[in-house]
């Protein structure tokens, strides 16, 4: 990307985010860049900066929801083994 490039609305890739991140942070470390631009582009970091948090929130959640699922899961199946030897020994449940 140019340092005229910005990340499209369409671009939800973490990295894409980043790499743009650490760009302008490259960017606004020149002493020479006007403060009307630096300010652009500072505009433009906290704008990438709530994107990826939105992002690295819909992970977290994501991952979650499948944590959850598996530990149900695993609870069935453990429900079950016992339910198996209840069974066994001759008592039901």
């Amino acid at each position: 990307m140019s340092n005229t490039d910005t990340v499209s609305p369409e671009a939800t890739s973490f990295g894409e985010l980043k790499a743009r991140l650490d760009e302008i942070v490259e960017l606004v470390s020149d002493d020479s860049l006007p403060l009307e631009e630096a300010l652009k582009y500072y505009e433009e970091a906290v704008g990438l900066g709530l994107e990826a948090s939105n992002i690295l929130e819909q992970g977290i959640n994501a991952n979650t929801a499948e944590h959850d699922l598996a530990q149900e899961q695993a609870g069935d199946i453990e429900e079950k083994s016992e339910e198996t030897v209840d069974i066994s020994a001759g008592s039901t449940r």
